[in-house]
């Protein structure tokens, strides 16, 4: 598989491709060298913090609830376009939008949310 890294071009690898690359050519591996050892390397160090793109991110999250009426707390993600691929506003940059973080979870495995609910004073806060 051949790709060119970088905003104009299509080789924009996200984790997820990342994934489908290793695993095409793990299969391509096991087909037709399925008796030798074989060693893939990756240096890409943004798939180094790979996690959902809406999880709780300590390093951005604020201190105290935030003020019904102040600016919408959540996580910042890439605008992604039909293919996947991440789009870029007419100054170079990615596009961003913000989206509530997903919910947090208990060791028992109940989820929970991270903003006040439905019906409450501070509905939608975190």
């Amino acid at each position: 598989v051949y790709f060119q890294a970088g905003k104009n071009r299509e080789g924009y690898f996200t984790t997820e491709k990342i994934l489908d690359h290793a695993t095409a050519a793990m299969d391509l591996l096991s087909k037709h060298y399925p008796d030798d050892d074989h060693v893939l390397v990756f240096d890409n160090a943004t798939t180094h913090t790979a996690r959902a793109a809406d999880a709780i991110s300590a390093q951005h999250m604020s201190k105290f609830p935030t003020k019904p009426g102040n600016p919408f707390f959540g996580v910042e993600v890439n605008v992604l376009g039909a293919d996947g691929c991440p789009l870029y506003s007419e100054n170079g940059k990615l596009k961003k939008t913000k989206r509530p973080m997903g919910d947090g979870t208990f060791k028992d495995g109940t989820a929970q949310s991270l903003y006040f609910p439905a019906g409450h004073p501070c509905a939608g806060v975190f």
